[in-house]
């Protein structure tokens, strides 16, 4: 079993619309849509991988305090294990989204939490339906 460190993903909702991301040129699920995010570094702790990330995939500038905790997800996919740690977005009125690196993401689309498209990656449908519900640790593929 392969064990890799953690994940984080950014949970925008506005307008009752929940922004996801078209992935491009990265070898997994190319042509489908997930939650913005991505790993966590070494020596980073899961807020601050969370507003880098915010930061290199939709130009916005957050902080901690921008932030609050959604859920912990453990994640066994295939012969990987790992801990996706998901925030929400506060205020995100004030911010304006843009895909930041065109090569991994070719456009962002709002949708109904509640209805994603089809075309979403099944873990964040299944992790989205979840945080719906209210849940807030989750287990995936055990």
């Amino acid at each position: 079993m392969n064990h890799v460190g953690s994940s984080v993903n950014l949970h925008v909702v506005k307008d009752g619309k929940l922004l996801l991301m078209r992935r491009v040129s990265q070898r997994w699920m190319d042509g489908k849509l997930q939650v913005p995010g991505g790993k966590v570094e070494p020596g980073e702790s899961p807020a601050a991988a969370v507003c880098r990330e915010a930061r290199e995939e939709l130009g916005i500038e957050i902080t901690t305090a921008d932030i609050t905790h959604l859920a912990t997800v453990a994640v066994k996919d295939g012969g990987t294990e790992y801990f996706a740690v998901q925030f929400r977005l506060l205020r995100p009125d004030v911010f304006s989204f843009r895909s930041m690196e065109p090569e991994k993401c070719s456009e962002l689309v709002w949708a109904d939490p509640a209805a994603l498209p089809e075309d979403t990656i099944e873990l964040f449908k299944a992790v989205v339906g979840e945080i719906n519900r209210g849940r807030s640790y989750l287990q995936v593929g055990y």
